[in-house]
């Protein structure tokens, strides 16, 4: 055995050294190719017993070695003359070096012996697993569904501060991530009145009405106060208390050792009596989402590079500039071009900055007083790019939400309770959640607190003395501001819905991604509402669904934005590849056949696009529809109206009075019986 070892090493390391002397001959190259030799292979003029050997060494790459692929290393963008474009990873799988998995090493002689006939292993085609799960779901043929191993892990995202420019080197690897993703990561953070979900900034209730009202409250008289008597009222300006507060804080930054500090604390920092003040007005009457008042939105500046020397982003007053090669909205952006944006952990949504005019100014109303400032800037928003989905009337994340929402209310009057034991009253919750029934209430206090029939906490709740009340950070993670914008969208939106006639069953969405019946049965009013354009936006940019971009979800009524709604196709046809598509005609043709029916002519071929040619379209349909409202909204013409409903309503007025003078001739009435009819 000693023998046989060293003569294998020796073998080993002198065909390692005759393959590295003369890398240049043929004969070498060929030596390379073949490094891996299979047990049994015999050399002529050699014992069959030693000639069994393999090479330690592993195959060298001849680019890596020779090539200068050092030029190519990206070391500062703006310092190249041209950008090389990225790699495309191709395998071959005829490639002799390529391993795709360990192999056993199992000694050939003993395999032999251990079978004299090889087993014949029969490989079935990879497109009959799927087209036999498309059948199966169809209900065509019955099959059952073998255990798939897991998806392998999916790669990071993308690093945010860009430190190796990975922008140039993987082009196409974020497009959906970037859609759907804050870009900078989630470095949004709200005001802590919000964070802890205090009334008024976040209700616990809303009725018909509020909803009806849902962020237009209608300005109303003051029952008490100094506003509440007639006569004139002083009107303050706010320029000295502006530059007060402004050195404050600056005082405040610099006690604190400069950089950024976080001023919204208490609910008197959610003002608009100092600071920046900037207006931006939706361009949809009802927007699929809304922020709360004191929550966090920034102003990103997303710009594209020009290849080769570039001569940067656009300067603007607000915002942070934010790099892109692949467009966070649906359509794209030229090079060397900027857009502005509204993001928050909500939505995207593209701003236009306009000129106010100097006769515009904001009047302030307290309860006691009336304050006048001016404003900073003035904006337009786009349609609105999703990136959170608002769940659907008594969906489980809507009850889910619900649930949670009322625990996290029952823990903060927990907290809020200086008795020892802490101990709260039913009252108190049941005045914050009319709707909610009284059991439903006590399932939740049943958890951490109990129910005390006597004694001194008679009619009390008080908390189980086992029970840890959870801590704020905790007590925060469970409901967050976004998971309440969401559901107050939904709720609104349903009210509206009711209020036009639609019942519970018409509102009823689908849980299932592939309900197409159902979405082809919906109304348009159910189909515009927030919980299935969210849901078919983000379905959209990961890929499983198509908008039909102009429909009746156009915010705009005009074809200048897009409609989000699925387009009903066969997603799990187009899926598929030519083979498995053959497989699902064929058999569906059997099946039509054994039943007695002629053969299908809804695979019968035709004048029709193919799928590269259909994803062409769509995406040229997006660009168009993203320039028209670039170009719509940036726009500093200003439109009127005015004339032509005057002469609509002047021409109406015309035909009415013409009929009136008409039914008085004909039916002999004066203008006063006329009057009384109506």
């Amino acid at each position: 055995k000693l023998r046989y070892s060293f003569t294998w090493l020796t073998k080993c390391l002198s065909c390692s050294v005759s393959t590295t002397r003369n890398p240049s001959s043929s004969t070498n190259k060929q030596n390379k190719a073949h490094m891996l030799l299979n047990k049994g292979q015999s050399r002529p003029g050699e014992d069959s017993a030693d000639d069994t050997w393999y090479s330690i060494f592993p195959v060298e790459n001849e680019e890596l070695v020779y090539g200068v692929w050092e030029n190519e290393v990206i070391w500062d963008a703006e310092a190249m003359t041209s950008i090389p474009k990225p790699k495309i990873l191709t395998l071959d799988p005829n490639d002799e070096n390529i391993i795709l998995g360990i192999p056993n090493d199992v000694d050939p002689a003993k395999q032999r012996l251990d079978s004299t006939t090889p087993v014949k292993v029969k490989i079935p085609h990879p497109h009959v697993k799927k087209s036999k799960i498309l059948l199966g779901k169809a209900g065509v043929i019955n099959v059952l569904e073998e255990d798939t191993p897991l998806p392998p892990p999916k790669s990071p995202d993308r690093d945010p501060f860009n430190v190796s420019n990975d922008s140039y080197y993987m082009p196409k690897s974020s497009e959906t991530s970037l859609r759907l993703k804050v870009g900078g990561g989630n470095l949004i953070q709200h005001s802590t009145p919000v964070v802890e979900l205090r009334v008024p900034f976040v209700q616990t209730f809303m009725g018909p009405m509020r909803l009806r009202n849902f962020h237009r409250p209608p300005m109303k008289r003051f029952s008490h106060g100094a506003l509440a008597h007639p006569g004139p009222h002083v009107v303050t300006p706010l320029l000295k208390h502006i530059k007060k507060k402004a050195k404050q804080r600056e005082q405040e930054r610099a006690a604190s050792g400069g950089g950024d500090v976080f001023f919204m604390r208490t609910a008197e920092d959610l003002t608009g009596r100092d600071g920046d003040l900037i207006l931006i007005e939706f361009g949809e009457e009802h927007p699929p989402l809304i922020n709360q008042v004191g929550m966090c939105t920034k102003i990103k500046n997303y710009y594209k590079r020009k290849a080769g020397k570039d001569p940067g982003p656009q300067e603007y007053k607000y915002g942070e500039v934010a790099y892109a090669h692949t467009s966070p909205f649906l359509g794209v952006l030229p090079p060397g071009r900027s857009i502005q944006a509204l993001e928050n952990n909500m939505y995207r949504s593209p701003i236009y900055e306009h000129k106010i005019p100097e006769t515009d100014f904001l009047v302030i109303r307290t309860r006691h007083q009336y304050f006048i400032r001016e404003l900073d800037s003035l904006f337009v928003a786009g349609q609105l790019c999703p990136l959170y989905e608002v769940p659907g009337p008594n969906s489980k994340r809507a009850n889910n939400f619900v649930r949670d929402f009322l625990q996290v209310f029952i823990y903060r009057l927990f907290w809020k309770s200086r008795d020892i034991p802490r101990k709260i009253k039913m009252d108190d919750i049941k005045k914050a959640f009319p709707s909610h029934s009284e059991s439903s209430i006590r399932k939740r206090l049943k958890l951490c607190a109990d129910f005390k029939r006597t004694g001194m906490d008679s009619n009390w709740w008080v908390i189980k003395p086992d029970f840890r009340l959870p801590t704020e950070e905790e007590i925060r993670a469970m409901v967050s501001p976004e998971q309440c914008c969401a559901y107050f969208s939904m709720i609104a939106a349903e009210q509206r819905l009711k209020d036009a006639g639609y019942g519970e069953k018409f509102i009823f969405t689908p849980q299932e991604d592939d309900d197409e019946e159902l979405q082809l049965k919906m109304d348009d009013e159910v189909k515009v509402a927030p919980w299935n354009t969210t849901r078919a936006y983000i379905q959209a940019m990961k890929g499983k669904c198509l908008l039909q971009l102009t429909g009746p979800a156009d915010p705009t009524g005009c074809g200048e934005g897009f409609s989000y709604v699925r387009m009903p196709n066969k997603p799990t046809i187009k899926k598929l590849s030519r083979w498995e598509v053959i497989d699902v005609v064929r058999t569906l043709s059997t099946e039509k056949a054994k039943a007695g029916e002629e053969g299908m002519t809804k695979f019968s071929r035709g004048n029709r696009f193919s799928i590269a040619e259909h994803q062409e379209r769509y995406k040229e349909e997006c660009q168009r529809i993203f320039d028209l409202q670039n170009r719509v909204l940036s726009s500093y013409e200003v439109l009127s109206t005015d004339e032509g409903e005057s002469s609509d309503e002047d021409s109406s007025d015309i035909e009415e009075m013409g009929k009136n003078i008409e039914n008085m001739l004909a039916n002999k009435k004066t203008s006063t019986q006329l009057s009384l009819e109506k």
